[in-house]
């Protein structure tokens, strides 16, 4: 009764059907496709993780062979394929080959994807796995090779497919022929022999030799265990002598057995001699085998076998599993064989004393190694050369790594000494930055921005876009009305498209010859040291690399290797070079998420998905007019808590493109509640927007008159901070002031082209001047005229710096400026508020034609009163205008 458990191929792993120690891959029909290979192979509690995943791929498993597997070898018998008759040619030559040993499936685990195919396993014996561990697969009978028909023997960096896994050309499962109870028979004699007489020369140690066994050099010996193992197997070395001179291995390797079975030439081609086994008696005088090139031996019977050093050692012992020699022993064998071949040992494999060589770098009268090393790469930005140095140096110190190594060295070292102590308040704000908004509440500095999707999408595009913006200073519609954005340099960091197509893309966009506009051709990411020199030397507002896979070509997007300079330049944003914001340009998978690994999306701030309209959704223009010339981008993870927050662009006729903040003023949430924090914005922008600045108890009053849940003070307090430390409104110092504390009252606008409008007025009215000779909050006016009125903007830590009064005496300690030209007070304040000069606000922009947010009507009929206000805009409407 046949008891093969047919089922899936998971689910023999799910119920240990099979070896758990075993190793797997995951195959598309035939084909491993990135989950686990031979040199990665997967265990199986990760195969059946990978498994259960919603978006796997595979049509079954793999099993890998080799020694990852424990040393299963499989025997691939491929007949005739389906339409041919008459007898496979495979098994007729191996029976031929092999008579009465010819397997017939029902000696070990056996398989089948079709008929007339099988696939055998065996398991190949500890003792002779070291001497197979450099076989991989090779063809039984030549004549076959260039046929349908094949007797394939694998073994290390292959795998085979199991049953229950879908055979490509039948669409049917592999089904078993044989399950054997689980169980592998040990290799026979005939699949050892063809193995051992096909690998390659045997290595100079065996790899169950534990390494600190290698290095042992007992007091009596002169050598370590492996230069002696070298004098052995090398070139020219004693083996070689050995088997060059006549007589030389009967004196050496002698058994009392093969006096009368004595050892003969079974195969020349193959080089081999059976007989006698010397540890047990053998009627047919065939069981013990010798590979004569090699002194390679296997015993059938006993199933043990191993290399010319192991044979000698289990002669001399009269024991087959001696092992291998201890170091005293090994010198007095190799004495021994260098009397019979006419050498002396040691004294002529001593090597001869060199004279000793000037190292480049001195260990001894030299620094430390890192410091050596800190110095190599600052002095050699070429990688290669800088590769050289570094080996040179790993060298030259006696240290056993190489440059990448030694790199990972320097950063743990930093890494260490930047971590070492706690840190109390005073020393987190000496180490902060700061932070502020290149675009308000869509671009923060630093941070580091993921935007991938689809090929064809846009994304090279929309970058483009934005680097116009912050370039030239443009300014860019958040929630529906122009706000003011910090310029400076742009860096593009280019390793994906050609320069002829980047130029043709940016003379679409009308900046080609921008000044501003620098390109960094056939980048390579993981050079970050050679980025952040970049950075130093230029100071860039904003760097864009385009792509993150056409930078590491030789990096697996699917290792979280990828993820490490992600990291890097996170963490070392603004410290080890001028903080800027980095957008990552990235491709898509086949499911619509970011391809590769998922420590990408953990290493950077925010991920943008860029995509195109459906069918549905252009037909109806849901993104507005021309829905069709549309891309939305929308905000996924964020540690700013921008999650679901969106832009739009638009592409004109003459391949320009425009691109604009896509999010309502106020965005329902699950129930239909608004948030505090929108509520708020709301509110001032529809004040500013009729011309008055709002106190907090006057915003308070209006939040909680707009009919939507009660506002606290603390939330309302909260909110404003976010919006300010976001860039989306300003503080100036209110005209009415209630206070009897001393402590100046705040009045907040919002930064649209209305709140310049208002905030011009509100200067002009009190002084009498232009907007150009502004003071900034904390500042007496001119000549004591009129109320002080401060710039908008925020500190590093999120609320408006401009309540202070400044004196001679504390003006000191603030003073000191950063690359930016800030202070540790005003860290994302124009740089010539520290200098106490009036300015007007970054980039200032005219009135918008467009609506300045959604609001409700509520709101509208308080927001001032005698004031005419007009009905709300409609988003849908507001977006079906092209984009200007």
């Amino acid at each position: 009764m046949d008891m093969s458990p047919q089922m899936a191929a998971e689910e023999l792993l799910r119920r240990k059907h099979l070896p758990q120690d075993w190793k797997w891959c995951l195959v598309r029909g035939k084909d491993a496709f990135g989950q686990g290979t031979s040199a990665d192979p997967l265990d199986t509690d990760t195969t059946l993780r990978k498994v259960k995943t919603r978006h796997h791929r595979q049509t079954g498993i793999g099993l890998i062979t080799g020694e990852a597997s424990g040393g299963i070898v499989a025997v691939d018998i491929d007949g005739l394929d389906d339409g041919h008759f008459g007898p496979p040619a495979s098994e007729w030559l191996l029976k031929e080959k092999l008579g009465d040993a010819y397997p017939d499936s029902n000696d070990t685990m056996s398989w089948r994807g079709r008929p007339g195919r099988r696939q055998l396993l065996y398991q190949i014996p500890l003792s002779v796995r070291p001497l197979v561990e450099g076989f991989t697969k090779k063809e039984m009978f030549p004549v076959l090779e260039g046929s349908s028909e094949e007797v394939k023997v694998r073994y290390k960096g292959c795998y085979s497919v199991i049953p229950g896994s879908i055979h490509p050309g039948t669409k049917k499962p592999y089904e078993w022929l044989n399950y054997n109870e689980g169980q592998v028979a040990i290799a026979p004699g005939w699949l050892i022999d063809f193995m051992l007489a096909h690998v390659e020369k045997p290595k100079e140690h065996s790899s169950f030799i534990p390494q600190s066994f290698y290095e042992r050099q007992d007091a009596s010996t002169d050598f370590t265990y492996r230069q002696m193992r070298r004098h052995f197997f090398m070139e020219g070395g004693l083996l070689e002598k050995l088997l060059d001179t006549e007589g030389a291995f009967e004196a050496v390797y002698n058994a009392e057995v093969w006096d009368y079975q004595p050892l003969q030439v079974e195969n020349a081609e193959k080089r081999t001699l059976v007989g006698g086994c010397p540890f047990h008696d053998s009627s047919s005088g065939t069981s013990f085998t010798i590979w004569s090139d090699k002194l390679n031996w296997y015993c059938h019977k006993e199933e043990v076998g191993g290399d010319a050093l192991r044979l000698l050692h289990a002669l001399r012992e009269r024991d087959i599993n001696a092992g291998d020699p201890k170091p005293v022993d090994l010198q007095t064998y190799l004495q021994e064989i260098a009397d019979v071949v006419g050498v002396r040992y040691p004294e002529d494999f001593k090597e001869v004393q060199k004279t000793q060589e000037v190292k480049k770098y001195d260990p001894i009268e030299g620094p430390s190694l890192l410091q050596v090393a800190r110095d190599i790469i600052d002095k050699f930005p070429n990688p290669a050369e800088q590769d050289l140095e570094l080996l040179q140096l790993a060298n030259d110190y006696g240290v056993r790594k190489d440059a990448d190594q030694i790199r990972l060295l320097l950063q743990d070292d930093e890494d260490f000494k930047r971590s070492g102590d706690t840190l109390d308040f005073q020393a987190r704000q000496a180490l902060i930055t700061g932070t502020d908004w290149l675009i308000p509440d869509v671009l923060k500095r630093p941070s580091t921005v993921l935007l991938h999707g689809d090929g064809g999408c846009g994304k090279s595009l929309a970058c483009q876009v934005l680097a116009k913006h912050i370039g030239e200073g443009i300014p860019f519609k958040v929630r529906g009305a122009e706000m003011p954005v910090k310029s400076g340099p742009v860096l593009w960091c280019n390793a994906d498209q050609s320069l002829e197509t980047l130029e043709e893309q940016l003379e679409a966009q009308g900046i080609q010859n921008a000044p501003w506009f620098h390109v960094f051709h056939d980048f390579r990411l993981r050079h970050v040291q050679r980025l952040a020199s970049k950075i130093k030397k230029l100071k860039p507002a904003l760097v864009i690399i385009d792509s993150l896979a056409a930078s590491q070509p030789t990096v697996d997007g699917n290792k979280q290797i990828v993820s490490a300079p992600l990291y890097w330049l996170e963490a070392n944003n603004g410290v080890a070079f001028p903080k800027c914001t980095f957008v990552v340009i990235h491709h898509n998978n086949k499911q619509g998420g970011f391809r590769g690994h998922s420590s990408i999306r953990d290493a950077v701030s925010e991920t943008w998905s860029i995509s195109k309209p459906t069918d549905a959704e252009m037909e109806a223009n849901e993104w507005g007019e021309d829905t069709f010339r549309r891309r939305k981008i929308v905000i996924g993870k964020s540690r700013s808590g921008r999650e679901g927050d969106s832009l739009i662009t638009y592409l004109h006729e003459d391949f320009t493109m425009d691109l604009e903040d896509f999010t309502p003023t106020q965005r329902p949430r699950p129930g239909g509640s608004v948030s505090v924090y929108d509520r708020v914005h709301t509110v001032i922008r529809e004040c500013t927007e009729v011309g008055k600045p709002l106190r907090r108890d006057e915003l308070t009053i209006r939040v909680n008159a707009d009919g939507g849940r009660k506002a606290s003070e603390s939330a309302i307090r909260k909110s404003i901070q976010r919006l300010e430390t976001r860039e989306l409104i300003a503080s100036v110092v209110s005209e009415e002031q209630k206070r009897t504390d001393g402590r100046r009252e705040k009045a907040y606008i919002a930064k649209t082209a209305d709140g310049v409008k208002l905030f011009k007025a509100l200067l002009s009215a009190s002084r009498g001047e232009t907007h150009d000779d502004f003071c900034p909050i904390g500042k007496e006016p001119s000549e004591g005229q009129g109320n002080r009125m401060g710039q908008p903007n925020g500190t590093a830590n999120g609320t408006a710096n401009g309540t202070a009064q400044r004196t001679p005496e504390n003006e000191s300690s603030d003073s000191v400026c950063d690359d930016l030209n800030q202070t540790r007070l005003d860290r994302c304040t124009h740089a010539e508020w520290d200098k106490q000069k009036g300015v007007p606000f970054e980039n200032p922009v005219m009135e918008s034609d467009l609506s300045n947010g959604t609001s409700t009507e509520e709101n509208r009929k308080i927001a001032s009163p005698g004031k005419t206000m007009g009905a709300p805009i409609d988003k849908t409407k507001l977006m079906k205008k092209p984009l200007t």
